[in-house]
C-alpha cells in the first residue's frame, strides 16, 4: 500500500453524505444542500460551512476509534482492517460523477481482494441519547459506498460493518484536546463506549438509487436547474444566491398567468397558517392540561408529605414511600424529594 497523503474528499462530485441528501434520507441536509455545494465546488466557489465540532471530532478520532477495534475486528473476520491506498477517493466505474471515501476496507490476502467495508462514527450520547443503529442516513451512506467499490471489482462485497464510539460532550471535548495534544484515546476506555456491528445495505442500490444519484446530477448540476423548491434553508439560499439583487415594482392583472398562480399559493398558504393556527391551539391546550395535572400530582404528594410527618419512610406490604431532603443550588432552601413505590 502506497503511503500517500490522503485528500480531503471532492466536493464536485457526488459521494456518500450528499447520496443520503439527495436520496431524501439525510438529517442534515436536503438535495438543495447536495446541489449548492457541488455546484459551487465545480464553480470554484468554496461554500464555507459553520466550524462543527461534531464534525471536527468525526475527522480527528477517526484513526483513534479504528485502532481499538482493530485487532477485535482482524481476529473475528480474518481479514486485514486496511485504508483505501492512494488518495483514499475511489470513483464508480461507470459514472465518474459518483465517488466514495470509505473509512477502512476489508482486505483478504489470499483473494487480493476487498471483501467489506467499515464506516467509523463518533457519537454524543449526551442525555441519554445513545447511537440509533440503523439509521437511514447512514444505511445510504455505507451503501453508497459498497457500490463505488463494487462497481470496480468482481470480488463480492460482503462484510459491512459500522464501528461507533460514544461519549457524553464533555468526555469529547477532552478526548478531542487529548488527541490534538498528540494523545490518543487509550486512557479513554472506560468513558468512551467503542463496538461494532455488522448491519445491512439498502437492497438494490444500484437499482433503485444509483438512477436517482445520475438524473439528479444530469437534471440539475449539468443544467445548473434548482432541484424541485421545498422548505428547507438551503433552498432558500439557493434562491437568494440565484437573485442576488431586488429592485423595482412588478404590477400584474388577472390576463397574467403568474397572477392566478400567486392568488393560489397565497390562498393555500392562509389555508395552511389557519390550520398551524389550530394546532398551536391544541398544543397550548395539552399543555394547560398538562400543566393542571401535574399540580394535582404536587398536591398528592404534599399530603403525602405530611402523612409522613417526621418519618423519611412508611412501608406496608401494600407500598412503600420515602422523602430525603436536599438543597437547591440556587437556593438554601431544603426541599423533600419523594418516592413512591406501589408494586402492581
Amino acid at each position: 500500500m502506497a503511503n500517500v497523503e490522503r485528500l480531503a474528499p471532492p466536493k464536485d462530485s457526488i459521494g456518500g453524505t450528499a447520496a443520503s441528501m439527495i436520496l431524501g434520507m439525510s438529517k442534515y441536509g436536503s438535495m438543495h444542500r447536495a446541489y449548492r455545494k457541488i455546484l459551487s465546488a465545480r464553480k470554484g466557489v468554496e461554500v464555507r460551512d459553520e466550524f462543527s465540532f461534531p464534525m471536527y471530532r468525526g475527522t480527528v478520532a477517526e484513526d483513534h476509534i479504528v485502532n481499538l477495534v482493530k485487532d477485535s475486528i482482524e481476529a473475528e473476520t480474518g481479514f486485514e482492517v486496511v485504508e483505501l491506498p492512494g488518495s483514499g477517493v475511489l470513483y464508480h466505474s461507470d459514472y465518474g460523477f459518483i465517488h466514495a471515501t470509505v473509512d477502512r476496507l476489508l482486505y483478504d490476502r489470499d483473494k487480493d481482494a476487498y471483501v467489506g467495508v467499515l464506516e467509523v462514527k463518533s457519537h454524543d450520547s449526551s442525555f441519554g441519547n445513545p447511537y440509533e443503529w440503523g439509521r437511514e442516513d447512514h444505511a445510504a451512506q455505507v451503501s453508497h459506498y459498497v457500490e463505488v467499490l463494487q462497481s470496480t471489482q468482481e470480488e463480492k462485497i460482503e462484510h459491512v460493518y459500522m464501528v461507533v464510539s460514544q461519549a457524553d460532550s464533555q468526555t469529547w471535548s477532552t478526548a478531542v484536546r487529548v488527541i490534538d495534544s498528540g494523545g490518543d484515546l487509550s486512557g479513554f476506555s472506560g468513558v468512551i463506549n467503542t463496538s461494532y456491528k455488522k448491519v445491512d445495505t439498502i437492497e438494490n442500490y444500484r437499482q433503485n438509487c444509483i438512477p436517482r444519484l445520475v438524473s439528479f446530477w444530469e437534471e440539475h448540476v449539468l443544467k445548473e436547474e434548482m432541484p424541485p423548491l421545498d422548505g428547507t434553508k438551503d433552498c432558500a439560499a439557493n434562491i437568494r444566491e440565484s437573485i442576488p439583487s431586488r429592485e423595482g415594482v412588478w404590477s400584474v392583472t388577472e390576463s397574467d398567468i403568474e397572477f392566478h398562480e400567486i392568488d393560489q399559493l397565497l390562498s393555500h398558504m392562509k389555508e395552511i397558517e389557519l390550520e398551524m393556527d389550530v394546532l398551536k391551539s391544541q398544543i397550548d391546550e395539552i399543555r394547560f392540561d398538562y400543566n393542571e395535572k401535574s399540580k394535582e400530582v404536587d398536591a398528592v404528594k404534599s399530603r403525602l408529605k405530611v402523612l409522613l410527618g417526621d418519618k423519611k419512610t412508611i412501608d406496608s406490604d401494600r407500598f412503600r414511600i420515602t422523602a430525603s431532603r436536599y438543597t437547591k443550588k440556587s437556593s438554601s432552601l431544603d426541599k423533600d424529594r419523594l418516592m413512591a413505590e406501589v408494586p402492581e
